[in-house]
């Protein structure tokens, strides 16, 4: 971990265009439910910023940077060593804030969720949501050497999502007529493959064809 200067900037959405952030949440304060579980997921997906100090209407409240840090490094001192990332001040309108920048990490960061047990995060359409059966296959398929193709059960789940243009995997299961298992792995192999994309959409997951 370590420590950038204070940036100064006008508001917050100019503090986002400034670190390119594409992915971030935001909290008042580092003691707030979903700060570990929001880190895990950065680190477990693509990365990004955590901000302290801010609402999630990104509304800027301002903090106590050094009390914040102490928090925060208390709270990841027993989390995996892989873990990479910054912690930075920000001045907005007067009012300091902390970012915490949170890198991408391959081997996945499990924290104690809400029910006091370790547990997986990812990150879909800048929220933060348990690992699922998908991601996880996902991420086995990310270290397996074995090469997969497409077969007659992707080209019947791709059929489905063509005509229905989203849907949940309890749809798939319904309507295909295949094992779950098959389903799962088919699944996970489109995303992966990147002809089919997750969305979150009304508290579910959807899947449909990329664009």
């Amino acid at each position: 971990m370590g420590y950038l200067e204070p940036i100064n900037k006008k508001d917050f959405n100019e503090l986002l265009i400034h670190l390119k952030a594409v992915d971030y949440s935001c909290f008042n304060s580092s003691t707030d439910s979903g700060v570990l579980e929001a880190i895990s997921a950065l680190s477990n997906t693509n990365g990004g910023e955590v901000f302290i100090g801010v609402n999630e209407n990104q509304k800027v409240l301002g903090c106590f940077p050094e009390e914040e840090t102490i928090s925060i490094t208390e709270q990841l001192a027993d989390l995996s060593s892989s873990l990479s990332c910054n912690f930075n001040t920000y001045i907005i309108k007067n009012k300091l804030i902390i970012g915490f920048q949170v890198k991408r990490s391959d081997d996945k960061l499990a924290v104690n969720g809400v029910n006091k047990s370790k547990a997986y995060y990812f990150r879909l359409n800048r929220k933060t949501l348990p690992v699922n059966k998908i991601i996880a296959l996902i991420w086995k398929l990310e270290q397996s050497e074995k090469a997969n193709h497409i077969n007659s059960d992707a080209l019947l789940i791709t059929k489905l999502l063509e005509e229905t243009q989203k849907m949940t995997l309890s749809m798939l299961y319904r309507t295909s007529n295949l094992a779950l298992k098959v389903v799962d792995n088919t699944m996970a192999f489109l995303v992966y493959s990147k002809k089919v994309e997750m969305f979150f959409e009304k508290d579910q997951i959807y899947y449909k064809i990329k664009d």
